[in-house]
């Protein structure tokens, strides 16, 4: 089966070798944190936590997290309030045209 270049420049290539067909990616980050089996003994069957190295890296997660959260909030109800105002001047344009 020939396959064209890209391009077409009418040359036919076969090369499926790992250098023309693997594509590199870059390393994966380390995790900051890691579920771990939890050590309570009211349970048979011990559920996973999330676990943290340390209070610093739970703190850095915490403060992540809720900043993600306000910001995600923010946006929203900033393009809640664009909508309104939006729908209210269509309306009342709406309006004037058929006065």
């Amino acid at each position: 089966m020939d396959i064209p270049l890209p391009g077409g420049g009418g040359e036919v290539s076969e090369d499926y070798s790992p250098a023309a067909t693997v594509v590199p990616f870059n390393p994966p980050l380390p995790l900051l944190r890691a579920p771990v089996p939890s050590s309570s003994s009211a349970s048979t069957d011990p559920m996973p936590v999330l676990a943290f190295r340390d209070a610093a890296s739970w703190r850095a997660a915490w403060e992540a997290a809720e900043a993600s959260l306000f910001s995600q909030c923010e946006e929203d109800a900033k393009d809640w309030a664009v909508d309104v105002l939006t729908d209210a001047f269509t309306r009342a344009e709406e309006s004037a045209k058929l006065k």
